[in-house]
């Protein structure tokens, strides 16, 4: 092939061809430098990462993690799979990647605290001694309860008290109940548990009742109002009111599928008001709770 006058000219070794062929043209800039193109890559490939988000909570966000990844670059359109540049890390040593803010140390450390048990005083109570106390939401479980022996859902489970709050921040909570002593850990709900789930706020609580096997499935109902994602009021006070309350749990109610009832009552506590709702969520918690009985079943 032959290039004269801007054309190009084929030249055969057979005058009698017709063979039909296409061909591509490429152009290259003579006023420029020639462009160096780069292997290209997806945004997770960017940057191998480990990286840590804002909270107000550093206790229970703080985390380690390990890691052992493997990245492969992504392909220029000009090549073909079969030309597909991986890169792998065994991380079995140090590879010097780029850091940053990635080992930053806390000024102080905050201190979990965690004072609670029997007590000789009589805030829920109306002679003294009674358990409580300071308790914080934390990792690590901890308990003060009585040793019952072993119980399944076969068997009757009943129990009754008066419970008092006398202050509360934004995060805290607590279960009362029936729990299995042998905890995974983690912050999260106890696992063969039946009893009461208190969430806190700075101005109140609300409360769950809940049963929950040893594979973390869950039943329950709210106690307090609560629509998700909506309507989530702290209605128990934390100035020291007094709330009665009694768990009563039968296996051979609601046809031998077992049922348990929670009772919530107050000499005190006897309305609440939650404020004006957007008109939406008004009537989802007028149909819900408007004539909701202070005894509920599950």
């Amino acid at each position: 092939m032959q290039e004269a006058d801007g054309r190009f000219v084929v030249i055969s070794d057979n005058s009698t061809s017709s063979q039909a062929f296409t061909w591509e043209v490429k152009a290259v800039r003579a006023d420029i430098a020639q462009l160096i193109t780069e292997n290209r890559l997806s945004h997770s490939e960017e940057r191998m990462f480990m990286s840590s988000y804002r909270h107000a909570n550093p206790v229970k966000n703080a985390f380690l993690c390990g890691l052992a990844c493997w990245l492969a670059a992504g392909i220029n359109a000009d090549f073909a799979w079969a030309q597909l540049a991986l890169k792998s890390e065994s991380f079995d040593r140090d590879p010097g990647w780029e850091a940053h803010n990635n080992r930053l140390l806390p000024k102080e450390y905050p201190t979990v605290v965690q004072d609670f048990g029997y007590s000789n005083t009589n805030l829920a109570g109306k002679s003294p001694g009674e358990m409580g106390g300071l308790i914080t939401r934390a990792f690590e479980p901890a308990f003060y309860a009585d040793k019952i022996g072993p119980k399944t859902l076969d068997d009757k489970l009943s129990a009754s008290g008066t419970f008092a709050v006398t202050k509360t921040v934004g995060g805290g909570g607590l279960f009362f109940g029936f729990f299995r002593a042998e905890q995974p850990g983690g912050g999260g709900r106890p696992i063969c548990s039946l009893g009461m789930n208190v969430d806190c706020e700075q101005k109140g609580c609300r409360l769950a009742v809940r049963l929950i096997t040893g594979k973390n499935q869950s039943c329950g109902t709210f106690i307090t109002p609560y629509l998700p994602g909506k309507f989530r009021p702290t209605p128990l006070k934390n100035d020291g009111t007094r709330y009665h309350w009694k768990l009563d749990y039968d296996p051979q109610a609601a046809d031998g599928k077992g049922r348990f009832t929670f009772t919530l009552t107050s000499e005190s506590h006897k309305t609440q008001d939650y404020g004006p709702l957007p008109v939406d969520s008004q009537k989802e918690a007028l149909a819900r709770f408007q004539t909701r009985p202070s005894s509920q079943s599950t």
